[in-house]
């Protein structure tokens, strides 16, 4: 059920159809709208990270992220049987979990393409420009590794000073430097620490959200579990696109993966050495061979049924072949224009509040027409609002 909508303006990668052809386009919402949502389920990836090969283990579907969904109109799934794009109710969905899979977009890594940050200090206003490359990242990574929390950083080093805090005897590198920089940046601080070890040990003075967030926006696949001492054990395989720019271990960088024959058929191919993704016309199936596109079978998820309706968020897209979308590390959404919610709630509260702060209904430009049920780009302002009613009243 529908319960408020406002508009809401976003950029999002969208899968258009028309036809045969099936490409990758960027595109803005029109809409945020809030449901509640009467059937649900909770995703979860299975907890068995290592253990079967050919898995699939989407780390940002645990438990604390709580990623929900409806029951109809939520994700759009690749049907490996007919071979095309669907949206079936979950349940259907699940009587033959070998047979659809989720289409994970990793698309927004592209976006990620800042390569240098200006920090200003509030004290002095003093301005530091920093490059963020990849031997910047393994400084970064590298002083995590060795640094004691309990000394204080000295301010001579305005750089250091300036990216990482010292919080309750844990160290934490800003998080808006890591969602402001760049695949090589991030690669960099992994490098850092991991250096060639195959055991990623993570000290227990160290904010361990600082890693989930740089495995998160590169798209890995983890497992993290408390050991001795309140250490962290992170097992994790990044995307294979991203091997050829990095010096981390094979260990760290997966297998195996789902591709497109020339039959349009996902099939799973094992000891693959390097993929580039080649994204000058960005179609469907290409974007899923290049790596940039995430297939996972729905036999590699876990489906929880919620047992109480629950309040979810969805946007809406103005593209009539492409009314789906995915934010950024997210799957594929289709959005519900008003009727059955189809993704989860994960808009922050500080997205919601810029919502209703810079946007309201009477600034609206995006309309149905409902005699062809097109887009129309055209709409009351507030100002025609308020002539119309001085001249009618």
């Amino acid at each position: 059920m529908n319960i408020e909508q406002k508009p809401f303006e976003m950029e999002c990668y969208s899968l258009r159809v028309v036809g045969e052809n099936h490409e990758i386009i960027h595109q803005k919402s029109s809409e945020i709208h809030k449901h509640e949502v009467q059937q649900g389920y909770q995703i979860l990836s299975k907890n068995d990270f290592g253990k079967v090969k050919k898995r699939v283990n989407v780390g940002i579907f645990n438990k604390k992220t709580n990623f929900v969904v409806g029951e109809k109109n939520s994700l759009l799934f690749w049907d490996n049987t007919s071979r095309e794009i669907t949206s079936k109710p979950i349940s259907e969905i699940l009587i033959d979990k070998s047979r659809y899979f989720m289409i994970y977009d990793l698309s927004f890594m592209a976006d990620l393409n800042n390569f240098n940050i200006v920090i200003q200090h509030k004290s002095d206003n003093k301005k530091i420009e920093i490059k963020l490359d990849n031997t910047f990242g393994k400084d970064i990574g590298s002083f995590l590794k060795i640094f004691d929390p309990t000394i204080e950083i000295p301010e001579e080093f305005d750089i250091l000073r300036s990216l990482i805090k010292i919080e309750s005897g844990k160290l934490s590198i800003n998080k808006q430097v890591l969602l402001n920089s760049n695949p090589d940046f991030l690669l960099g601080i992994l490098e850092g620490y991991l250096k060639d070890s195959k055991h990623f040990q993570l000290k227990p003075n160290i904010n361990i959200y600082n890693f989930t967030y740089i495995l998160n926006l590169l798209g890995a696949q983890y497992s993290i579990r408390t050991v001795d001492v309140n250490e962290k054990h992170i097992r994790f395989k990044l995307p294979i696109f991203l091997k050829g720019i990095s010096t981390l271990n094979d260990i760290y960088f997966r297998n195996y993966k789902y591709f497109f024959d020339e039959d349009k058929e996902l099939k799973i191919k094992k000891d693959i050495i390097n993929i580039l993704p080649d994204v000058e016309h960005p179609d469907f199936f290409g974007m899923v061979n290049s790596g940039l596109i995430e297939m996972i079978p729905i036999r590699d998820l876990v489906f929880i049924p919620l047992e109480e309706p629950t309040i979810m968020y969805d946007l809406t897209m103005t593209d009539p072949n492409a009314t789906n979308y995915s934010l950024p590390g997210m799957p594929l959404a289709k959005n519900s224009d008003g009727d059955v919610l189809g993704v989860v709630a994960i808009h922050t509260k500080d997205a919601a509040e810029e919502c209703t702060r810079k946007f309201s209904t009477e600034l609206k430009e995006n309309f149905l027409n409902l005699a062809t049920g097109q887009v129309a780009n055209h709409g009351v302002k507030l100002d025609s609002q308020l002539g119309l009613y001085a001249g009618t009243k």
